[in-house]
């Protein structure tokens, strides 16, 4: 449907009117066994000969030294394994290096964090040597990715004359999703008689994989029991171990980017005996690249001789895992640094003294399972570029690191280690906190006895804060009970919950009864004017089975527009005109069974406050219940993220930058006023929110018999349509002549905009010119 909102406007003599998904990377791959040059573009500086070696010589690997022509002892023989199937064959031109290139689209879209590997080989059927470099492309921005080093393959005349495998990988960035991905082959050659043949190659793309994580979550003081595994992707049989569960450790580099974590930590401990080593099976890794990361806190200087890591296999309980340790991080009192006994890397190369005492230590490790090289970074301090940050990096190459099938953390003396993750990149491994996304939990495992009594409110700010009884301190949860018997209680409900929070005495009758999270900030740190708040709740609830419980149509209540200090724990907050009804629940009353409760609500950005909340309560007026009855709640979680907005048209979202939305977003909106509605400000390049109609409005002229009209005009919404048209007069219903108004001139494109000339002759006394700008 086509929109059209017009208002007119007269400017000298001149009136002016206004009319208010895609698919991953495919996996490639191609031996050249029949002729598939076509596909194939070029790419370079200079236009290059591309075809098809169907008589090829060179272009297999047999397995069978006494059929190459010059074989050497320990020469590695790559190639397809079949003999005389062809090859890709790219001709050079000119006989200077890196002019020339080929290369082919690969169908699908770029997802970020996927690693995309460019591998394969290629030969050379001529008698001298020439080279090669294999590359990635994103073919959308024309950047380049990655690629190979010069490769130099001999000639059928050289010796070692064998194909010569390449590989390339990629981790896909933020800037490259939804991109269109190239692969290339650029000659680097200074001869025109030195081609680049190629034998084979595949394309294969492995999505970002976190193998494993384990983040201690158990009950404070309680010795480590992983049997289930409490994380993802790691088997646990022994539950033995001398370790409890202490306070989680966290890591914030320099720049402020902070690693996710979860739980608590597992600490070495003389309290309980046991096994001395921790270890984690997994499924076995032996190719690619794997990384891990995990926090360690050393709490003397003692602390200080540990081997941690990936081993080949789990070794006994009291063992030294020296032997075992394949991709590690090892320090003794003298030294610290990256350890592979299999592989015979010892790069311990860090200062004799412990720089980490009594500090919590962020462990990197990469494992390159197909050269062999072992790198280990310490305590970036920019978790977004490790390599250049660490505060010490050690790295090895060997022989035969081995296939990795476990962790292992064996430490001589007290210590805590958390947030083990093993994956196939950096990402994976170093998740960070979105700045965007604010994430608040409440799960009561440090506290514990009765936490207040004869008092209707109280507020709880972390699990180590006390209860105050003050509404005024940020991300409180609070209760009202409304009895001057209310008791909050720290209580053991069963597994899973050992620790929750008991409302007891609880006057579900009473107005402002309930419970509250308070004063919750919804306008996200990074929040721009074209996105929105979400907030999530999930929490788990439990009738204690009693009368007076009535376990139907409870409500979660969110009070988002408040911009006051402090937002009271009373009703009224939770029943005017920034607020909302956002979810109504049941739950089981029976002692026993748990209800995990979950919703969303979304606050628009131009209502989005500092200092919100919400109210978790029973229906006023129904049920009452005395002490030693009452409902448990525990592990809250409250998400507060900016979200983006999807909007029905561009100038929509245009508005929405200049913080207009509903009706003052609307195309016949006049919002200053200036006499340009919204549409024609979009279109012209105006501010919706200044009075500027005096720069923005169309220009008008006459000279030497003609009435010329210059405006700018958007180019970047093809939903826009510009027309003109004149009349002679404008006491009747104008008919305006859209043939009698010419275009005579328009400039480039400049950032989204051009500006067009155009003119009607002046034939009689009076001319007039409409612009009209329509909408589709």
């Amino acid at each position: 449907m086509k929109i059209a909102n017009r208002k007119l406007i007269m400017l000298a003599g001149a009136l002016l009117g206004a009319s208010s998904t895609m698919a991953a990377i495919t996996p490639t791959s191609d031996d050249f066994s029949s002729d598939t040059s076509g596909s194939w573009v070029s790419v370079g500086a200079t236009n290059t000969v591309i075809g098809y070696d169907g008589t090829s010589a060179g272009d297999y690997d047999d397995g069978d030294p006494a059929t190459k022509l010059a074989y050497t002892v320990g020469m590695t023989l790559t190639g397809d394994g079949v003999k005389d199937d062809g090859g890709l064959r790219l001709d050079t031109v000119d006989a200077i290096p890196g002019n020339e290139a080929i290369g082919l689209t690969i169908a699908g879209t770029m997802d970020e964090g996927a690693l995309i590997s460019f591998t394969g080989s290629a030969y050379n059927d001529n008698g001298s040597s020439s080279e090669y470099i294999a590359q990635l492309w994103n073919l959308t921005d024309d950047t380049l990715l990655a690629e190979t080093a010069s490769i130099n393959v001999n000639g059928i005349t050289g010796v070692n004359y064998v194909p010569k495998d390449f590989g390339v990988a990629y981790q896909v960035k933020a800037e490259d999703a939804g991109d269109t991905l190239q692969i290339r082959f650029k000659e680097d050659n200074n001869n025109t008689a030195r081609d680049v043949y190629v034998d084979n190659f595949s394309v294969t793309v492995e999505p970002e994989t976190l193998y494993a994580y384990e983040g201690f979550d158990g009950v404070m003081g309680a010795r480590v029991d992983l049997t289930g595994a409490t994380g993802s992707g790691f088997t646990v049989t022994n539950t033995n171990f001398r370790m409890i569960y202490r306070t989680g450790l966290e890591y914030t580099d320099d720049l402020g980017n902070t690693l996710i974590t979860s739980g608590q930590s597992a600490g070495m401990t003389n309290v309980v005996g046991g096994t001395q080593n921790l270890q984690l099976a997994l499924d076995a890794l032996s190719s690619g690249t794997v990384y891990a990361s995990y926090l360690l806190k050393l709490d003397a200087g003692s602390s200080w001789g540990l081997k941690t890591g990936l081993q080949t296999a789990p070794v006994g309980n009291s063992a030294d895992p020296l032997s075992s340790l394949a991709a590690g991080f090892r320090s003794t009192s003298s030294n610290f640094g990256a350890w592979s006994a299999p592989g015979g890397i010892d790069k311990r190369t860090g200062p004799s003294s412990n720089p980490y005492a009594i500090t919590n230590v962020l462990v990197i490790l990469e494992a390159n399972l197909e050269t062999d090289t072992l790198t280990v970074w310490l305590n970036p301090t920019n978790l977004n570029n490790i390599a250049d940050s660490a505060t010490h990096t050690m790295s090895g190459t060997g022989s035969g690191i081995g296939s990795l099938s476990s962790v292992v953390l064996s430490l001589g003396g007290q210590a805590a280690i958390d947030e083990i993750r093993v994956g196939n990149t950096l990402n994976v491994v170093l998740p960070l906190v979105d700045p965007s996304v604010q994430t608040l939990k409440w799960n009561f495992n440090d506290d514990s006895g009765t936490l207040s009594a004869n008092t209707p409110t109280y507020d709880y700010t972390s699990d180590t804060a006390p209860y105050v009884g003050s509404n005024a301190v940020a991300n409180t949860l609070a209760m009202n009970g409304l009895s001057s018997g209310s008791d909050f209680i720290i209580a053991n409900k069963g597994t899973g919950h050992e620790k929750c929070l008991y409302l007891q005495a609880l006057n579900p009758q009473g107005n402002n009864a309930g419970i509250y999270l308070q004063k919750l900030d919804f306008r996200v740190d990074n929040m721009n004017l074209t996105n929105k708040t979400r907030v999530s709740w999930s929490f788990d609830i439990l009738g204690t089975d009693h009368a007076g419980i009535v376990p139907s149509n409870w409500t979660v209540r969110v009070n988002y527009g408040n911009y006051s200090e402090n937002i009271n724990v009373s009703d009224a907050w939770f029943n005017n005109d920034s607020s909302a009804l956002a979810q109504t629940f049941d739950f089981v009353d029976d002692n026993a069974t748990w209800t995990t409760v979950t919703g969303s609500y979304e606050i628009a950005v131009n209502q989005a406050g500092s200092a919100g909340g919400i109210q978790i309560r029973q229906p006023n007026g129904v049920g009452a219940y005395t002490s030693g009855d009452g409902v448990c709640i525990d592990n809250i979680e409250i998400t507060i993220e900016s979200i983006e907005m999807f909007y029905d048209s561009a100038l929509e979202a245009w508005a929405a930058g200049f913080g207009l939305f509903g009706d003052d977003a609307l195309p016949g909106t006049d919002y200053e006023p200036d006499g340009l509605d919204n549409l024609m400000e979009y279109a012209l390049g105006g501010n919706p929110t200044e009075d500027d109609a005096a720069t923005v409005a169309p220009a008008t002229y006459a000279d030497t018999g003609w009435f010329y009209h210059v405006y700018d005009e958007r180019t970047d919404d093809p939903a826009l349509t510009f027309s003109l048209g004149s009349d002679s007069d404008l006491v009747s219903v104008p008919a305006w002549d859209t043939n009698d108004v010419f275009q005579v001139g328009e400039t480039a494109e400049t950032n989204g905009f051009k500006t067009v000339t155009n003119r009607t002759e002046m034939t009689t006394n009076a001319k007039f010119i409409r612009l009209e700008v329509q909408q589709d």
